[in-house]
């Protein structure tokens, strides 16, 4: 099983955005701008150690200081121990920059390749769990225990299962030269500088979301019609997936619908997702629909239309951090954890590991989604100049001054109109 089950990619290289089309929609967007990219290796300089947060800030170039916390510091004892100011550290960005706020950085790196994750620092072999035949799990450990090299750490990716011997040392051997160029230019550049950026956009979404069940890439230069015919050769994927060139924008449409606060559901319900800068809040509403028998029956075929819907926006809108679902209450037990466990495997495929709470009585459900990248509200939209992301822009509110209050006073008197008790 693979971990990306797509039907057809579109790669539009001239903008540096991809999609994966799952069952006839958009189900995910790679978007490769920025100063700073997830994925890339830096020599950063320290800047400053905070105890008290355990944290420190070190810089990698840009304007905004990469946060490095303690857990992601290699070694054992205080932060203060394992780092100096104007130390030179090799850091990767697990965390592109959010508005106000930098990269995150860890001194974990990682390599991703085509079979193969290498974890230069972390000795080890870990065989992906979507892997489940034990004799195969067994037979990959075998094989990279004789050819990694002692110290060095690897994780079998799904994409391994069947592949020859021959197959995996070739992307180990591509990774370690990777890393062993990545060491060579750390010793003789000065910081902050660039040592590694993953390949570019189209090589990578081949790798990464490429699999069995893609039946079409769409591409947007016939220079990247012959990459994408090349790679796929060279990697015995090319019988059953056609490459083709488009003329057309439908990802810019695509992106303008993620972009909408009001998501409609298939049967007239419809969902209100809004991000703030601390979470982001989902609002499932049953609209329209009042075709089912009973209102219970029609609460749960909303709430199961949304589950499944929310687990794509999530992915489609690179949506993180902590989220809350308001579904529709239920007042079934069963009803509740048909619900709970539909929504359990609509996630299980996505890649950035979301984690689902429980289920409160006022029908609120809270997950964390690990966030990979630029959410695409922060790659694709502004604030707005008026009123500033709020949706509202304030009345001039008008006071009575107190000059027009002895004015009114005195009209009231005037014309004899009562100015309340009088002690």
């Amino acid at each position: 099983m693979k971990e990306t089950v797509a039907n057809k990619i579109v790669i539009a290289e001239r903008d540096n955005i991809a999609a994966v089309i799952e069952k006839g929609k958009v189900a995910e967007f790679y978007v490769h701008r920025g100063e700073i990219i997830l994925g890339d290796v830096y020599l950063a300089q320290v800047e400053n150690i905070l105890p008290s947060i355990e944290a420190a800030f070190v810089n990698v170039g840009s304007d905004k200081m990469g946060f490095l916390h303690a857990q992601d510091v290699m070694g054992k004892g205080a932060l203060q121990d394992k780092l100096k100011p104007k130390q030179k550290i090799v850091v990767q960005v697990v965390k592109e920059p959010v508005g106000h706020k930098g990269p995150r950085v860890t001194t974990e790196i990682s390599l991703p390749g085509r079979f193969l994750v290498l974890m230069p620092n972390e000795p080890g072999i870990n065989v992906s769990k979507k892997i489940t035949s034990a004799k195969e799990r067994a037979r990959l450990k075998s094989i990279l225990n004789l050819l990694k090299p002692v110290g060095v750490g690897v994780i079998v990716r799904t994409e391994a299962e069947g592949q020859s011997e021959s197959d995996i040392q070739e992307d180990l051997e591509i990774l370690l030269e990777k890393w062993n160029n990545i060491i060579t230019s750390a010793e003789s550049m000065t910081p902050p500088s660039l040592l590694y950026r993953d390949q570019d956009l189209l090589y990578r979404v081949i790798r990464e979301a490429c699999s069995e069940e893609t039946q079409e890439i769409v591409v947007d230069t016939a220079f990247a019609l012959n990459r994408v015919q090349n790679i796929l050769q060279n990697w015995h994927m090319n019988k059953n997936i056609n490459v083709t060139l488009y003329n057309g924008s439908d990802i810019h449409k695509e992106i303008k619908a993620a972009l909408q606060m009001k998501v409609n559901l298939p049967s007239g319900g419809y969902l209100f997702i809004q991000t703030t800068e601390a979470l982001t809040v989902i609002d499932v509403n049953s609209g329209k629909f009042t075709n089912s028998a009973t209102q219970d029956e029609t609460i749960l075929k909303t709430n199961i239309e949304a589950v499944h819907e929310i687990a794509r926006q999530l992915r489609l809108r690179n949506i993180g951090g902590m989220i809350i679902i308001d579904f529709i209450d239920m007042t079934s037990r069963v009803d509740k954890l048909a619900m709970m466990e539909e929504l359990e495997m609509a996630i299980e495929s996505d890649k950035a590991k979301p984690q689902v709470g429980q289920l409160s009585d006022l029908g609120l459900v809270e997950m964390t989604r690990h966030r990979q990248g630029q959410a695409i509200s922060e790659i694709f939209a502004k604030r707005c100049p008026h009123c500033q992301g709020n949706g509202y822009i304030m009345e001039d509110i008008k006071f009575a001054s107190a000059t027009s209050e002895g004015e009114y006073r005195a009209k009231a008197a005037k014309l004899k109109l009562p100015m309340g008790n009088k002690k």
